[in-house]
């Protein structure tokens, strides 16, 4: 009985040393597994954030360009009238270029005609879009359609806007409403469009390509098309709806250039 004690004790020691020398090194390896998991998610949050300041980067970049593209079709752009209610002449915003052409947003205040019976009109705002305003060419025209906007100032209150489509050209370089919004409710706080007598209007702007004006059609839009030369528009869109079929697209562009192929080919055809 003795001998078989002695063999269990030493049974129990040896499992007891087992465990005291395995159990540390299994603490071990899971604080070094946490360790690394930590140290990986640490990494992969880096990354994301590295990954979306790129983005963000970029956005930012590509806002630049287009900003700095004054060939592009359409932009946004704001003005923002301090002291609103003083405003006694037109107002004109710092110019934003869509199209190669000068836009601005032209702000004044407006009397309707006085009343039948010596009633006195009532004042209102008059919201304009203005186009190549300082030019003294004639020639130029541009058609397009806008957003007249004013934004609100007061949470709970949407933007007001109205839209407007129109060929702007010398004689008439701006387009908009005489009557856009009456005065007073302008200048009322509770309506929500002014607040510390400022208001801030924006304009959504698109425009077709113009006429009159330094344009590189091939460059802005990837096609050269015809110039009107007073009379020959008809005979133009022939041509390009033709020109748009593959057996005579390639007979203009085999038409030789210079005289002397001409008169090759011409001697060719007869």
């Amino acid at each position: 009985m003795t001998d078989k004690k002695a063999a269990a004790m030493e049974e129990e020691e040896e499992e007891d040393s087992t465990v005291s020398t395995t159990t540390p090194n299994t603490r071990s390896k899971q604080e070094e597994n946490k360790k690394r998991k930590k140290g990986d998610k640490e990494e992969e949050e880096q990354e994301q954030e590295q990954a979306e300041g790129g983005e963000a980067e970029k956005d930012a970049k590509m806002e630049e360009e287009e900003e700095d593209d004054e060939a592009r079709p359409e932009a946004t752009f704001r003005h923002t009238v301090e002291n609103f209610s003083q405003v006694k002449e037109s107002v004109l915003s710092s110019p934003c270029m869509v199209r190669n052409l000068p836009w601005k947003i032209m702000i004044m205040p407006r009397s309707q005609p006085d009343r039948p019976g010596g009633g006195q009109g009532n004042k209102s705002m008059g919201y304009f879009l203005q186009c190549n305003g300082e030019s003294e060419a004639a020639s130029w025209s541009c058609q397009a359609s806008a957003e007249l906007k004013v934004l609100s100032q007061k949470e709970g209150v949407e933007d007001f806007s109205r839209k407007i489509s129109h060929l702007f050209y010398s004689k008439e370089n701006d387009w908009g409403f005489s009557h856009y919004m009456s005065w007073s409710e302008m200048c009322d706080p509770e309506k929500g469009f002014i607040k510390n007598d400022r208001v801030t209007f924006e304009v959504r702007v698109t425009a077709d390509a113009p006429h009159g004006v330094s344009w590189d059609s091939k460059k802005h839009t990837g096609f050269v098309g015809l110039k009107n030369q007073g009379a020959t528009c008809y005979m133009n869109s022939l041509l390009q709806v033709r020109g748009g079929r593959g057996a005579n697209s390639a007979g203009c562009c085999a038409i030789p250039t210079n005289i002397a192929s001409v008169h090759l080919f011409s001697d060719g055809l007869s």
